[in-house]
């Protein structure tokens, strides 16, 4: 009896984390979003304006989530020595696995991360802008879907942590 109750608890504690895990997932993915704006619009007035090479704007940029992830300094280590285009869709690609993004968002990235530096400075400043605007409007649906999100996934994990404990006891 007392193992059931114990392997009832120890269900209904994995269904919550569940939720809670969830929930963790889209914050980050907002927090990335929101990371991945800031290096785009950096870039934007780095290129555009000031005409400052790549492996100054990155080595100059930060940001705790896009650090956390692995992308900065990867990207920082491609263009210390100088660096070629498309270097920044290489560590893109390679920190795949830890950025949380949905797969418009990381296709759009990746496409950006690919030309920069291969056009001149009003295409890039251009091309920074439009990904800048397309980054902020999706950061925007997916911090307003966030609370919604968080609060129906840990809704359904305790209910279907409850349904376990009922059943299970």
């Amino acid at each position: 009896m007392t193992v059931r109750i114990v392997g009832a608890v120890l269900c209904g504690a994995a269904a919550l984390y569940t939720g809670g895990a969830l929930c963790a997932q889209w914050e980050r993915r907002v927090r990335m979003l929101r990371g991945f704006c800031r290096l785009v619009s950096a870039l934007e007035v780095g290129i555009g304006e000031m005409g400052l090479p790549l492996s100054q704007l990155f080595s100059a940029f930060g940001e705790e989530e896009l650090e956390r992830c692995g992308f900065l300094p990867d990207v920082r280590a491609r263009y210390a020595n100088g660096g070629a285009a498309g270097l920044a869709a290489e560590a893109y690609a390679a920190c795949g696995v830890s950025v949380c993004l949905e797969r418009e968002e990381s296709a759009l990235l990746t496409s950006f991360f690919e030309i920069l530096g291969t056009e001149d400075r009003e295409h890039t400043r251009g091309r920074c802008a439009y990904v800048r605007g397309m980054l902020e409007q999706l950061h925007t649906e997916a911090a307003a879907a966030l609370p919604t999100r968080c609060r129906v996934a840990r809704t359904l994990s305790a209910s279907a942590g409850g349904v376990v404990l009922l059943l299970l006891l």
